[in-house]
């Protein structure tokens, strides 16, 4: 579907020259995917983040973690030691998607479930600890940094596969976690992103506060299968918030700087700039109603994210409804930052039959995305995803340290799960942005595996990818720019060309709301070169300006707020021709309606807890205060496990 093969002999590079560095789970070093012909690692370096400094590797150890070289593995590996145990299980199937050689076995099939780029060296982060309720933000930031150091690899042939994300942020590239990775990019590594699982759940509410009057959010939880089922919304922008479950009493309102615990609710507001809504306990299915409320004398926008759920094998999973819910807008953080390469899902196989296990199915939307698959565009309407990739059924490496009855592995406890998806010996069937993502980030490293790439990246990889069913403008909330093409990207990020005539122009929304980071206006073009790119509500002065270098951009607009309730045509101005972009709605949004919108899953782990009540809901707090949330993406049997 993506021209694999084809990339191969045109360009004469499975990736060799090149380094992907994942950050993940860890990996199943013994694996044959991850060994040469001769039996030696592919792996450069390992940094074990879930374990102490070893002292070997001072100045790779600065920070923490415990870092192994290419020849300490190979002699661990020769005395049958283990190290840095992929015991979850994710981070061996999506490397072994972007890397793993197949290398000869015995099963006559040699080659045929090699990744993208086979001959790539690997770089390993392991950064999910054990115990944790998902990945810390700063480890995958310092893994990061470990992988872009000059003595780890060289940052221009670099390619970080992050397959991970979570809920708990402003989404909009500002927060210092998403900044971080930005200025990874900054420095010449090209980061690679699943823009995560949640597309068929409206994750995010919002609204607009106007001076003291309360807007009100509603999430619908499912009843629990386990007693201590827990379920935490993140809120933004307001001064005040109260809660209430199962039409039952609210709790007083809780403002900045205090926290207030009823028997199934906590607030945290501590934070000062998110306000915490944690309900506990004996759950049942029913509604979990928000009010929220600015100050007195201002109003201003108000967001508010499912962030994280407990509840085992529940019906369902939490999700926001009526007024207020917004579909699309789903991208997990990290995909969210500036410069990164937002990656989401399409079907690859939609039915995938095993011998004597039951088959496994997904489902795709007319537009051809994964109806898992989490949908744009950004909160501010910057565009994304960037584009999509097959996203399952593929067939991966297995780790061989999974145990399926692991509450806290791949499979979630779950050893129907675990046969459902296992193929042969050392294999999985596997689903999810978090493979898609793998695809890509295989993709950027043949791109990378050799000099002479002029056009970036993301860029390239936009401009060259297909277009899907309905997905005839530039961009697509469903789809980004379209499916992975890799052929196509390898050529268009060495042509250096004049700019050429506008070929296509859209909008990241039809329904928008006054402001000017409501609405972004894409302009792709073929040809290379530099133009200017302005933007306008018609009758309007221009607004946003951006430069368009390799032929393809995103540039905001500004819509004046008396034009609400009006449907308004935007235009753009290329290279000195104005062209009309599309016609959107203009809407106030003191009571919002959904905009139309076009495994990093952020995982919502079914395991049962030990832990107490009390234990699981200042524990939470605190780590949401910490904005630890950052979960691993999921090889997935379901669009959520």
């Amino acid at each position: 579907m993506v021209g694999a093969e084809l990339a191969w002999e045109r360009g004469g590079t499975r990736g060799a020259g090149a380094t992907i560095c994942v950050i993940d789970t860890g990996l199943d070093l013994a694996h044959r995917d991850f060994r040469d012909a001769e039996g030696h690692t592919r792996v450069r370096w390992l940094l074990d983040l879930d374990a102490d400094p070893r002292g070997v590797h001072d100045a790779l150890e600065v920070n923490g973690g415990a870092v192994w070289s290419r020849e300490e593995i190979d002699d661990a590996l020769a005395r049958g030691e283990e190290i840095a145990p992929d015991w979850h299980g994710h981070g061996t199937s999506i490397a072994s998607a972007a890397a793993g050689d197949d290398t000869p076995s015995d099963t006559g099939e040699d080659g045929l479930r090699a990744g993208i780029a086979p001959e790539a060296e690997l770089v390993i982060v392991r950064a999910l600890r054990r115990g944790a309720l998902g990945f810390h933000d700063d480890d995958v930031v310092r893994g990061a940094r470990f992988c872009v150091d000059p003595r780890v690899s060289i940052a221009s042939r670099t390619v970080i596969l992050l397959a991970l994300g979570g809920h708990d942020g402003p989404h909009d590239g500002t927060s210092a976690y998403e900044r971080a990775l930005s200025s990874i990019t900054a420095r010449g590594a090209a980061v690679v992103v699943a823009a995560g699982n949640d597309g068929d759940v409206p994750m995010h509410a919002a609204g607009w506060l106007v001076r003291e009057e309360p807007v009100a959010l509603t999430v619908r939880l499912p009843t629990p299968s386990i007693d201590d089922g827990l379920v935490a919304i993140a809120v933004r922008g307001a001064r005040e918030v109260r809660a209430s479950v199962r039409e039952g009493p609210f709790t007083p309102w809780a403002s900045r700087g205090v926290s207030i615990e009823e028997p199934s609710i906590v607030i945290d507001t501590t934070d000062v700039t998110t306000t915490y809504v944690i309900a506990h306990g004996a759950l049942a299915a029913g509604d979990l109603v928000i009010e929220a409320r600015g100050a007195a004398s201002e109003g201003g926008a108000l967001d508010a994210w499912i962030v994280e759920a407990r509840l085992g094998d529940a019906l369902f999973v939490p999700r926001f409804v009526g007024l207020g819910a917004r579909e699309g807008e789903e991208i997990t953080i990290p995909a969210t930052a500036d410069g990164v390469i937002a990656v989401g899902a399409s079907v690859s196989r939609a039915l995938l039959e095993g011998e004597s296990r039951p088959a496994l199915t997904l489902e795709a939307d007319e537009s051809g995305r994964a109806s898992f698959s989490s949908r744009g565009p950004r909160v501010d309407g910057a565009p994304l995803p960037t584009l999509l990739a097959p996203g399952g059924w593929i067939v991966a490496a297995r780790s061989s340290s999974i145990d399926p009855a692991d509450p806290e592995a791949l499979f979630a406890g779950s050893s129907e799960r675990f046969e459902a998806q296992r193929r042969g010996d050392d294999r999985l069937a596997v689903a999810g942005t978090s493979v898609a993502a793998a695809l890509v980030a295989g993709a950027v490293a043949l791109g990378r595996a050799s000099e002479g790439g002029v056009v970036e990246d993301r860029v390239a990889l936009s401009e060259s990818a297909s277009a899907l069913a309905l997905a005839e403008a530039p961009f697509d909330a469903r789809t980004g720019a379209g499916l992975l093409q890799i052929p196509a990207y390898l050529v268009r990020r060495r042509e250096v060309g004049a700019i050429a005539e506008p070929l296509e122009l859209g909008c990241t929304r039809s329904t928008i709301t006054p402001g000017a980071r409501d609405l972004a206006v894409i302009v792709r073009s073929r040809g290379g070169g530099e133009a200017r790119v302005r933007t306008r509500v018609v009758g309007e002065a221009w607004s946003g300006t951006r430069t368009m270098r390799g032929g393809w951009v995103a540039v905001p607009v500004a819509v004046p707020a008396r034009v609400i309730g009006a449907v308004v045509d935007v235009e753009a101005e290329v290279a000195g021709r104005v062209s009309s972009a599309c016609t959107v709605a203009v809407m106030q949004d003191a009571t919002p309606l959904a905009v139309s919108g076009g495994c990093a899953v952020s995982m919502r782990p079914s395991a049962r807890s030990s832990l107490s009540l009390a234990w699981l809901a200042i524990a939470l707090t605190f780590a949401l205060r910490r904005r630890a949330r950052t979960q691993p993406g999921g090889v997935v049997l379901r669009s959520r496990p």
